[in-house]
């Protein structure tokens, strides 16, 4: 192989490690945000689930506040989410569904702060995520 080959091949020896220093927390960094936008938005919807089907055992079934509290929670937590509160609201007051009349609007909603879903410890978001549903009783 010619010297002058050689030369310049052995002056770009260890450019590619470099260049790869600089992209690679970058990168590394990228697919952790796509992980954590990926769960809240999982989150979201399992929220907005668990909202609906507490929603339609208090309209249908009758059941109290807490019995709906505590099947919406206990759903989640089969789920990994944890920290979950849940709100049952009757006619826009809180209240519960059991004693409610025919026609009136029963509404829950779960909330759950961001801090207890997370997988990693980079903060890309913070705050609470929430789902509600609205029904009338049957």
């Amino acid at each position: 192989m010619p010297p002058v080959i050689r030369q310049k091949r052995n002056k770009r020896r260890g450019a590619a490690t470099v260049e790869f220093a600089i992209v690679a927390p970058l990168l590394f960094l990228v697919i952790l945000a796509i992980f954590e936008f990926g769960r809240t938005f999982m989150v979201i919807d399992l929220l907005g689930d668990a909202a609906r089907v507490g929603c339609r055992e208090g309209a249908v079934q009758g059941k109290s506040s807490a019995t709906i509290t505590s099947d919406v929670q206990s759903r989640l937590q089969a789920e990994g989410v944890n920290n979950a509160s849940v709100t049952v609201q009757v006619k826009g007051a809180v209240g519960d569904p059991a004693a409610a009349n025919s026609g009136d609007a029963i509404t829950v909603q779960v909330t759950v702060p961001v801090s207890s879903i997370v997988w990693s410890t980079a903060n890309f978001l913070s705050g609470t995520l929430s789902g509600q549903s609205t029904l009338e009783k049957e």
